[in-house]
């Protein structure tokens, strides 16, 4: 039996004695590998030996502490898509004009150069199975590309 003392003995509830809680003589787990004198099994003896004669592999140790990056590069940017193709445009007309001539009774004729040859022309003609004459408009002559029926015109000089 105990008795309380200190300040637990200023308590009015606690002024009686505490008994202890009754003990049992079940072996404690830690105990279970061990003899009464102390001394260790054959099994724990080669466990410790093992665990005291053990050796590090040094060839690592200095990546113990090693600077570590976590970065990671960022994906590379996709190719470059091909640029459509552009559509297809009339050439540059290969013609000069020179001049017109205009009867009373009959329609306007004019009159163009292509390097050495020179043509005399009016609306409605072909010229080479590549162009025709369409139209005389706001002081320009009207050519159709015929290949991808593309409308040209080309300044006569006049102002419309």
């Amino acid at each position: 039996m105990y008795s309380l003392t200190g300040a637990a003995q200023r308590v009015p509830a606690l002024d009686r004695e505490v008994q202890t809680a009754p003990t049992t003589n079940a072996p404690a787990p830690f105990r279970k590998h061990t003899t009464q004198t102390g001394a260790l099994t054959p099994e724990a003896a080669s466990v410790l030996f093992a665990i005291a004669h053990r050796t590090a592999d040094a060839s690592n140790a200095s990546a113990l502490f090693a600077a570590q990056s976590w970065y990671s590069p960022p994906p590379p940017p996709p190719a470059p898509t091909p640029a459509p193709a552009a559509a297809p445009t009339a050439p540059p007309l290969p013609f000069t004009f020179l001049g017109r001539y205009t009867d009373g009774n009959s329609p306007t004729v004019y009159f163009l150069t292509r390097d050495d040859r020179v043509y005399d022309v009016k609306p409605g003609d072909a010229i080479d199975a590549t162009y025709s004459v369409e139209s005389f408009e706001n002081g320009q002559l009207i050519f159709l590309y015929k290949p991808l029926n593309v409308r040209q015109g080309l300044p006569t000089g006049d102002n419309p």
